[in-house]
């Protein structure tokens, strides 16, 4: 058994997040100076795979009205009737072009609203989890 595993600490005096990987997909910043939804793929086994696993941090700056957003992979590996999947890439434009204007709530809905209509389902096999902080 195991599982995947992403941990951040914000300090809010420093305007920096601190984040550990274990095997989870990557974290999503959106900068709501420079309008860009970066991705940050950090390495890490998940948890229960290894013994010796070792991991890291890695160190994020962050401003005043930046959007920080994980996923599970029951989103992005979501399929419509051709098999396709609804992809990572289509969550980063989606927040790349929804978020700057709305809350997060409605980025949530506009979200899920997307997924429905892209799957054309009512349930899924995995679990959809979508977490977001916005820094006010």
């Amino acid at each position: 058994m195991f599982v995947t595993f992403k941990c951040g600490i914000f300090d809010f005096s420093k305007n920096l997040l601190t984040v550990v990987n274990a095997g989870h997909l990557p974290l999503l910043h959106y900068q709501s100076k420079t309008k860009h939804v970066l991705e940050y793929n950090q390495e890490g086994i998940a948890l229960g795979l290894s013994h010796e696993a070792a991991y890291t941090y890695q160190q994020l700056t962050f401003d005043k009205g930046d959007l920080f957003i994980l996923v599970t992979d029951g989103i992005t590996e979501a399929r419509n009737s051709a098999d396709d999947e609804f992809s990572f890439e289509r969550i980063k434009e989606l927040i790349g072009s929804f978020a700057p204007e709305n809350e997060l709530y409605t980025l949530y809905e506009k979200l899920m609203s997307e997924l429905y209509d892209f799957t054309d389902l009512q349930s899924f096999d995995d679990d959809i989890t979508f977490l977001s902080v916005k820094i006010t």
